[in-house]
């Protein structure tokens, strides 16, 4: 299983793929609310993720999922490669397991003082 594609009528997303190591690719369609913590904990390779652009839950950027409004970053993704990762301004939580199982990523958080 490499992608996977689901139709409008699912809202949430569990941990159906926790062992799938060759998903590399996912799109969320409109009408997803919310993602468990431990949905990608296996997807070692996950390293693109879409969002349908009417879902008003959910966004993506740089594929990272966060929240609709940017306020939470709910995952990023385990396959995905770089070395440093800032946290973008206007985050204020980070979802537990939100870095869960990631690759080779540092993160740095940055903070305006």
């Amino acid at each position: 299983l490499k992608r996977v594609y689901f139709n409008a009528t699912i809202d949430c997303f569990g941990n159906w793929f926790n062992q799938c190591s060759k998903l590399s690719e996912l799109f969320i369609p409109k009408n997803v609310k919310r993602i468990t913590s431990d949905a990608f904990s296996g997807c070692v390779n996950l390293c693109k993720i879409s969002v349908d652009p009417q879902n008003k839950y959910l966004t993506v950027v740089d594929n990272v999922l966060y929240s609709d409004n940017g306020k939470t970053l709910l995952r990023y993704l385990p396959g995905i490669e770089q070395t440093v990762f800032k946290v973008p301004e206007g985050v204020t939580k980070i979802a537990d397991g939100a870095f869960a199982r990631c690759k080779k990523s540092i993160f740095r958080i940055f903070s305006r003082q």
